[in-house]
């Protein structure tokens, strides 16, 4: 009895133990996640559809904050959208999109409250592997894991969203 009652004891330690390495290991893993020092706080996105040319155009208004100076902003977009134009409320930015990837250097750096106005379009691109299509014959289907819009993957946001369809 005695020796089961040690068998016990060790498996209990043994899991505290493997946990407690777990979530050691973990910890710089969530850390790095939150490293941006940014987030976006409202999303407000008009977008018009084309279903004939399988086009969007859109306009968003994404307010950003952030609690000490940030330089940078990343976002993903669908590599199918073209940037227009990316203009803060207040500051000047310069912004290069490469694949799925938006940056957006902001100047003064971003410490507090900001609103970035967007204008893109172009085709969406699917970004499943078995190619679905955004525009079909008698639907659209915009998925928020497709980007259609500028997404700040650090968190969700409250979101406006007007579609407009000719």
């Amino acid at each position: 009895m005695k020796k089961n009652g040690q068998t016990i004891f060790l498996s209990i330690f043994c899991c505290t133990f493997l946990f407690t390495i777990l979530f050691l290991l973990s910890k710089p893993l969530i850390a790095e996640e939150r490293k941006t020092g940014w987030k976006a706080t409202r999303y407000q996105i008009k977008v018009q559809l084309d279903p004939s040319r399988e086009y969007l155009t859109e306009r968003a208004e994404i307010d950003v904050e952030a609690s000490s100076d940030t330089h940078v902003l990343n976002f993903a977009l669908n590599e199918g959208l073209h940037v227009l134009n990316v203009r803060p409320a207040y500051g000047v930015v310069d912004f290069r999109k490469r694949g799925e990837s938006l940056m957006i250097n902001i100047d003064p750096p971003l410490n507090g409250k900001n609103t970035l106005h967007f204008e893109l379009e172009g085709k969406i691109r699917s970004r499943e592997p078995d190619e679905r299509q955004a525009f079909l014959k008698k639907s659209i289907m915009l998925l928020w894991s497709d980007f259609w819009y500028p997404f700040a993957e650090e968190a969700w946001a409250k979101s406006r969203i007007a579609v407009t369809l000719p």
